[in-house]
C-alpha cells in the first residue's frame, strides 16, 4: 500500500486503506453493544465493520493486566443548517382566427381567438439540527505485548504486512471515546401545475337569402399539487432512531411532534451526557478502571465512538519485522 495507490477518488468519502497508509487513528460510531478493548478490526465497508471473534494479536495475560484509565473531556458541537430551492416554467400559447369564404349561392366568415397557457412550480427545503457532546475517553495505560502466534506471523513470512493483515486487520479498539449525539434532519418537496385553454370563435353563414349566426366558446381550468415531507431524528445515548413520511395531514402533523420531541432531546444532550457519566461513577479524571467495567460502560449508551489504532503504529509491530527473519 502506498498513498498514491490507497488515495480515494474522493477525498470527501472515508477510506480505511487509505487511513492505514498514513497510519491515522480512526474513530467508528459505536452503540450500546459491549466490545472489548483489543479487538481486531478485520473488515470495513462502507459503514458495516466487522471484529474478529476468537482472533487477538494481543496476548491477553499481557492485554488484561494493563490499566485502562479515564480522561475527562469537555467538548460540544452544534450544527445547524437550512437549504431552500424553488423553480418556475411558464407557457403561453395565442393565436388568432379569421378565416372566410364566398360564392354565388354560399359563402360565409368566422372570427375568434384561441390560448392555452400552463404553469409549473416546485420547490423544496431542508432543515437539520446536529448537536454533539465529549464528555471523556478510557484509553489503554500503554500498549500491550503482542501474542506469540502474532509476533511469529511478523517474523516468519515473506510478507509479513500481508500475513498479519489477513488474520488480524489493520486496526484494533483502543479504547472509547465518551459522549452522545443527537440528530434531526426533516426535508420536503412540493409541486404545483396549471393549465387554462380559452377558445371563443364566432361564425356567420350565408345561402341564396339566408343567413346563420353562431358561436363556439370553450374554457377549461385543471390544477393540480402534490407534496410530501420526510424526518429521520436519532439520538445515542437514548439508542432513539425514528423516520417519518408524512403525505398528509396526520402523518404530516406525527412528523413535526417527533422533531420537535427529539430536538429537546439535543437541547438538553449535555446534561443527560453528564448525568449518565455520574451514574457510572468513573471517578476523576486519570482513575484507573477495572476491565470489568467495559460491559456496563457499553451498554450504557455512553460509548459515542471507538478509538481505533493501527498495529502498524505498536513499537512491538515493527520491532518484529524489522528483526532478520527465521
Amino acid at each position: 500500500m502506498t498513498l498514491e495507490t490507497d488515495f480515494p477518488q474522493n477525498p470527501t468519502q472515508p477510506s480505511l486503506r487509505y487511513a492505514v497508509s498514513t497510519q491515522m487513528p480512526l474513530a467508528l460510531p459505536w452503540t450500546n453493544a459491549y466490545i472489548q478493548v483489543g479487538k481486531c478490526l478485520l473488515e470495513s465497508q462502507g459503514s458495516q465493520f466487522r471484529f474478529g471473534e476468537e482472533e487477538m494479536a494481543f496476548g491477553m495475560d499481557s492485554l488484561l493486566a494493563t490499566p485502562l484509565i479515564y480522561t475527562e473531556t469537555r467538548t460540544g458541537v452544534v450544527n445547524q443548517a437550512t437549504v431552500s430551492g424553488s423553480s418556475n416554467s411558464h407557457r403561453d400559447l395565442s393565436a388568432d382566427i379569421a378565416g372566410s369564404i364566398g360564392g354565388s349561392v354560399m359563402g360565409g366568415s368566422a372570427r375568434g381567438q384561441y390560448s392555452k397557457n400552463s404553469n409549473q412550480d416546485e420547490s423544496h427545503n431542508k432543515a437539520s439540527v446536529h448537536t454533539s457532546f465529549r464528555c471523556g475517553k478510557v484509553t489503554l495505560a500503554h500498549f500491550p505485548s503482542l501474542s506469540e502466534d502474532a509476533t511469529r506471523i511478523l517474523r516468519t513470512s515473506d510478507d509479513p504486512c500481508a500475513a498479519f493483515r489477513d488474520k488480524f486487520g489493520d486496526y484494533f479498539v483502543g479504547g472509547y471515546i465518551l459522549g452522545g449525539t443527537n440528530s434531526t434532519v426533516m426535508w420536503g418537496t412540493g409541486a404545483s401545475q396549471g393549465e387554462s385553454e380559452r377558445l371563443d370563435i364566432s361564425f356567420e353563414v350565408h345561402l341564396l337569402f339566408l343567413s346563420y349566426e353562431d358561436s363556439i366558446k370553450k374554457n377549461d381550468d385543471n390544477y393540480s399539487s402534490a407534496g410530501a415531507a420526510n424526518l429521520a431524528a436519532f439520538d445515542s445515548l437514548d439508542a432513539y432512531q425514528a423516520k417519518v413520511e408524512a403525505s398528509n395531514y396526520g402523518s404530516y402533523r406525527t412528523a413535526v411532534e417527533t422533531s420537535i420531541a427529539n430536538r429537546q432531546r439535543g437541547a438538553e444532550l449535555q446534561g443527560r451526557v453528564l448525568a449518565k457519566l455520574k451514574s457510572l461513577d468513573l471517578g476523576p479524571s486519570g482513575s484507573q478502571l477495572p476491565w470489568e467495567k467495559c460491559d456496563e460502560l457499553c451498554r450504557s449508551g455512553l460509548v459515542l465512538e471507538l478509538l481505533m489504532l493501527p498495529w502498524a503504529g505498536l513499537r512491538d509491530y515493527r520491532d518484529a519485522i524489522c528483526a532478520p527473519r527465521e
